[in-house]
């Protein structure tokens, strides 16, 4: 977390508009805020600021269950939503982190990543309208209440991801999706000594998985207890009809058995605290936490080359791994404390993403690194530039986020 000059709490957008009319006039920035699960994320602000919380925008606004879309204030939790939608045998389709803190806001302006994407897309292929306040305390309205909205700039897409740099969501519109008759769920493991790119090959080949996740020895011996098997673990989560469902897991047992991996078919008690432990780790704390984005197919020699890599620098490295989309979210932990030289660590870990083509998030750092400066995005690409001409556009006074997202922007 940084020093703030403060906090408001706002139950209406109407408190929301006072409060950037004020703040411009007095020259005052803000940080957005609905639950804080992904606060800890970013750079510092560049100016003195006060944190805005979104919790108290928590109603649900409109809700058609026949056309299947849904129209809620920002403040409110997926969880509470959820539950919502469930009395309408309706979801939306998305799991992230701690469900039951994190807002749609937070959830819309983090891109946050759902673990359900191999089989139903990211938060953004669901999103279909925002309202948000913007730098001259405007309401602005992108997208709208149906799937079929073709009207004007998609709005919606750019604030996706945006980290509350360009404005204050203030309502979000989803589709949603009925409820899977099935839900099953597998683990596979495969020992240490064996590659797991031709398994996660083939699996994704002939599979449908709504989730796929491989987690490291070092994640299982956490999330497992500390009687599991030294190995890496696939747990493939099917959704669907339930005669599809079956088949989905028959046909897993038969692929893992050709690349020399064993199945344990999970029962729904063990299933569901298993899949949320793999769904919140990428919020659990650690000296250094961070998400590389690499080739889906380049994700197994990643995780292995991350863990070699942290074992010669006295760290124990956890890893979690969606195997379809290529986010792979580590966790550094301190194995010997007094003889962890971050400076020494730091180009070598770095170099993880970099060889393999990908990008990095640095999500937490050791103090010495932030006193270094060390970006928490990287690389920048070549389109940075239009991104600093959209904030320079949308926020001319940088009373958003001053300073917090990639690039300092």
């Amino acid at each position: 977390m940084f020093n703030t000059l403060g906090s408001f709490e706002i139950e209406s957008v109407n408190d929301l508009q006072h409060i950037v009319r004020e703040c411009v006039v007095h020259g005052r920035a803000l940080v957005p805020m609905g639950g804080g699960t992904f606060i800890h994320v970013g750079y510092p602000p560049n100016k003195p600021v006060s944190v805005l919380k979104t919790v108290g925008l928590a109603k649900i606004i409109e809700y058609v269950a026949d056309d299947m879309v849904v129209a809620a204030e920002s403040g409110i939790t997926l969880s509470a939503l959820q539950e919502c939608l469930k009395e309408n045998n309706q979801w939306l389709p998305i799991d992230v982190a701690l469900p039951s803190q994190q807002t749609l806001g937070g959830i819309v302006a983090s891109r946050a990543n759902s673990t359900l994407r191999p089989g139903y897309g990211s938060v953004r292929d669901w999103l279909i309208g925002i309202e948000a306040v913007n730098a001259a305390s405007e309401i602005i309205i992108g997208g709208g209440k149906v799937v079929k909205n073709v009207a004007g700039y998609d709005l919606p897409k750019l604030y996706c991801g945006s980290w509350g740099t360009l404005g204050i969501l203030t309502k979000i519109n989803f589709k949603v999706a009925p409820l899977p008759e099935a839900d099953r769920s597998v683990l596979i493991v495969l020992s240490n000594d064996r590659n797991s790119e031709n398994l996660i090959d083939a699996l994704l080949t002939n599979l449908s998985p709504a989730s796929a996740l491989l987690f490291n020895e070092h994640a299982a011996a956490r999330i497992l207890g500390p009687g599991s098997e030294p190995a890496q673990y696939i747990m493939l989560r099917f959704l669907g009809m339930d005669e599809d469902v079956n088949l989905q897991v028959e046909m897993t047992s038969r692929v893992a058995s050709e690349y020399a991996g064993s199945i344990i078919a999970l029962p729904e008690q063990a299933a569901v605290p298993l899949f949320r432990q793999l769904t919140d780790f990428p919020v659990e704390m650690a000296p250094l936490t961070a998400s590389y984005h690499v080739l889906s197919s380049q994700v197994g020699a990643h995780v292995r080359m991350v863990d070699w890599t942290a074992s010669r620098y006295g760290l124990r490295a956890e890893t979690v791994a969606d195997i379809s989309s290529g986010i792979v979210s580590a966790r550094f932990l301190e194995d010997e404390k007094d003889s962890i030289d971050w400076m020494a660590f730091l180009p070598v870990f770095k170099d993880k993403a970099a060889r393999v083509g990908g990008s990095l998030i640095i999500e937490r750092m050791p103090d010495v690194w932030r006193d270094a400066e060390v970006p928490v995005w990287s690389p920048i690409l070549a389109d940075f530039q239009i991104m600093q001409l959209i904030k320079q556009n949308l926020d001319p006074a940088n009373i958003f986020s001053p300073g917090r997202f990639i690039g300092g922007i």
